[in-house]
């Protein structure tokens, strides 16, 4: 009997079962691209992450009778932000093989968890001696969790403008940008004459950039009009959708941050009414329209004199005084020149809101004759 006693023993101390493996000391590291970027830090308390690029969650391997210590475990999500967990990578719930030294921590799941979102990722790892897929169903179970609270905002860099007459000394970086988020990438969208979306993103009349942009979408500086302009931020990291495709996975978009874009003056086209007669009439067409409407403007025509050293000398003819109209259109009659030569025309705009006072930076060639005035291809006027 006590020899029997002794083998029994020995048995049960050969065989370790399920229930002798206590609920797995859980822990979560920080992930980008696949490779650690943090040590393992305990879920015994909750931690708050500031990083979007992935999360790994691990366990400290436990003694088992097994070869080489070997012992399974699986994860299990109980919660995600946004309500359903999106973890196309890491499939369900799937007893994985560990082994290696009791005390020292391995990951429950190789594949890192996907960011969901701002909030608690919560979930369930329960450990087993084996075999893999099923060893670890009924075992010991921890129930663990983290939260992630990460925001992005614009930033406004000087005063941005749709066109400039003259470039600021040393090309600096005048428009949008927003600190890249820890973990990922920060993206920008801004829109003109914009409206908040349900998500917080921004539409409008015109938006940059445009839809062929995919993110990260990191700084604006083009804004194609003048106006009242709105971005919003947010940061991004790559990822994969239900369907195993490529995708962008976001932080909350931010507060919108209103700001004015402006404009130098610069006309779009111009053209001359009844050329032939007395009193034909000059028009001009704003190159931004709706900014330039009711600005006042004056035309100054002048003759070509000669050249000087830098540039030509102009003999003033008349300045004639108007105003944009709703179509950004400015009309000014003169009397048109009898003397056969060069002349030039030149728009300087009185200002308003969304456009700075300023002259045209580019002259209007024109030539006389007996007959008419017309314009002049600027290869063909007076080189000086």
């Amino acid at each position: 009997m006590r020899a029997l006693l002794v083998a029994v023993l020995a048995s049960l101390a050969l065989a370790t079962p399920a229930s002798a493996f206590t609920p797995p000391e859980l822990f979560v590291r920080l992930m980008q691209e696949g490779q650690p970027a943090s040590d393992w830090m305990p879920l015994s308390s909750p931690p708050l992450l500031n990083w979007i690029g992935g999360y790994q969650v691990g366990f400290r391997l436990q003694p088992s009778a097994q070869g080489n210590n070997f012992q399974t475990i699986s994860l299990t999500y109980t919660g995600v932000p946004d309500g359903s967990p999106s973890q196309p990578l890491t499939g369900s719930p799937y007893c994985i093989g560990r082994a290696g030294t009791p005390g020292e921590i391995q990951s429950v799941v190789e594949i890192p968890i996907q960011y969901e979102g701002n909030g608690t990722y919560s979930f369930a790892a329960t450990l087993g001696p084996g075999p893999t897929q099923t060893g670890c169903v009924g075992g010991q179970t921890t129930n663990g969790s983290f939260a992630v609270d990460v925001h992005v905002a614009p930033q406004l860099i000087g005063q941005p403008f749709a066109f400039r007459a003259k470039e600021l000394p040393g090309d600096p970086f005048v428009g949008i940008r927003a600190a890249d988020p820890p973990g990922g990438f920060a993206d920008n969208v801004c829109a003109l004459d914009a409206a908040i979306q349900a998500d917080g993103s921004v539409t409008g009349r015109t938006s940059v950039p445009d839809e062929s942009f995919e993110p990260p979408r990191q700084s604006i500086s083009t804004f194609p009009e003048p106006g009242s302009w709105t971005c919003v931020s947010r940061g991004v990291v790559e990822g994969q959708n239900d369907a195993f495709e490529r995708t962008f996975l976001g932080t909350p978009w931010s507060a919108p941050l209103r700001f004015d874009v402006l404009s130098d003056f610069q006309r779009k086209t111009s053209a001359i009414d009844r050329p032939r007669s007395s009193r034909p009439t000059f028009e001009v067409t704003a190159q931004f329209a709706a900014a330039s409407a009711g600005g006042k403007a004056t035309l100054k025509l002048q003759r070509f004199a000669r050249c000087k050293r830098k540039g030509y000398l102009f003999k003033k003819l008349a300045t004639l005084k108007g105003a944009f109209d709703a179509k950004g259109l400015a009309k000014f009659r003169f009397k048109r020149p009898r003397k056969r030569g060069y002349y030039a025309a030149a728009v300087t705009f009185g200002g308003t809101h969304f456009v700075r006072p300023g002259t045209d930076p580019t002259l209007i060639p024109l030539g006389a004759t007996p007959r008419g005035i017309a314009f002049v291809k600027p290869q063909n006027y007076p080189r000086c």
